[in-house]
């Protein structure tokens, strides 16, 4: 996140150190929440009705015996071909101005044991968690950013302004909970749903711990060349041993970034007002002072240094030649 220049460093010094000490004590209470979700338990929580259907009853999906990892470098996967109602949904996600009637739509398919439908309703809750909290202090608190006039604390208040619009009509009565987020995870990648199996994975809670699973689920995303099963590899730094099997050294703190700027390549939304800009900026205080800038952008222009910068297109290269085509 940028500090804004020319005029707001001419503010007195009382006001600017308090606004400073405020906007400080936010994005460390932004980042320790968002630290706070990625250590969730390896444990899977016991499953809870759900429109009164047990979705862990059904089948889970097994993984294919896992080949040489090396075997998929090369390999020119064409993209995901998604069935309409799939597409529809993931765009609806994308650009719903109102989470809350998105997921009552999918509650009847969530009810069903449809991975996608199941995957897609843990994104909500992902996004709309914090503010359904609290409603009223998630306002107060976006009312203190845009109190600031900082340039950084500006681009945070849009940000949330956007989840509140998105999020507005949840509260704390709908369980947008962390255990029911993790739940659904979990029950979306049993059925079936490989973003949410590769969602597990880079958090470090695999669906197995058997020998090889890991490289064996790397080789269905690849296959599938779907955009965000390879977006929600982002969750983690390195994924095992594939980047630097590429001969990519890319420090720990951008490896994320590479994953992302894959799957932006691929296809993921990642303009200006997409649910990943949006998310980077108010759960991880990583914004852009240009609101017209989307997240490649963005990572280039200020988020990784220059000297850094060619480390990560050469590795987003190698991965878009390797594995996304």
């Amino acid at each position: 996140m940028q500090v804004g220049q020319g005029n707001a460093w001419r503010v007195p010094a009382g006001r600017w150190q308090a606004c400073v000490v405020v906007l400080a004590a936010l994005c460390l209470s932004l980042l320790a929440a968002l630290f706070a979700r990625r250590g969730e338990s390896r444990v899977e929580p016991a499953p809870t009705a759900l429109a009164s259907v047990d979705l862990l009853a059904r089948p889970s999906a097994s993984a294919p015996a896992s080949q040489d990892v090396a075997q998929a470098v090369g390999e020119t996967p064409a993209r995901a071909v998604l069935p309409d109602r799939v597409a529809t949904w993931r765009r609806d996600f994308d650009t719903s101005i109102d989470l809350f009637d998105f997921a009552q739509r999918l509650l009847p398919e969530v009810a069903d044991g449809e991975p996608e439908a199941t995957w897609l309703l843990s994104r909500v809750i992902d996004e709309c968690a914090g503010y359904a909290a609290d409603p009223a202090a998630f306002a107060r608190d976006s009312a203190v950013l845009a109190g600031m006039g900082l340039s950084a604390a500006r681009a945070m208040q849009v940000a949330r302004a956007r989840v509140g619009t998105r999020c507005g009509r949840f509260g704390p009565g709908d369980d947008l909970s962390h255990a029911r987020e993790h739940r659904l995870r979990w029950q979306a990648a049993r059925a079936g749903g490989l973003a949410a199996e590769a969602e597990l994975l880079a958090r470090g809670q695999p669906l197995s711990a058997d020998a090889g699973y890991s490289d064996g689920l790397l080789e269905r995303v690849v296959r599938a060349g779907d955009a965000q099963a390879f977006g929600a590899l982002s969750a983690a730094g390195e994924v095992p041993g594939w980047l630097s099997m590429l001969d990519q050294n890319v420090a720990p703190q951008y490896a994320p970034l590479v994953w992302q700027l894959v799957a932006c390549r691929m296809g993921m939304d990642c303009g200006p007002q997409s649910p990943v800009v949006t998310s980077y900026c108010v759960n991880g205080g990583i914004c852009s002072r240009l609101p017209e800038q989307g997240f490649e952008e963005f990572v280039y222009d200020a988020a990784v240094p220059r000297q850094s910068a060619e480390i990560v297109r050469s590795a987003v290269s190698a991965l878009m030649e390797g594995f996304g085509g």
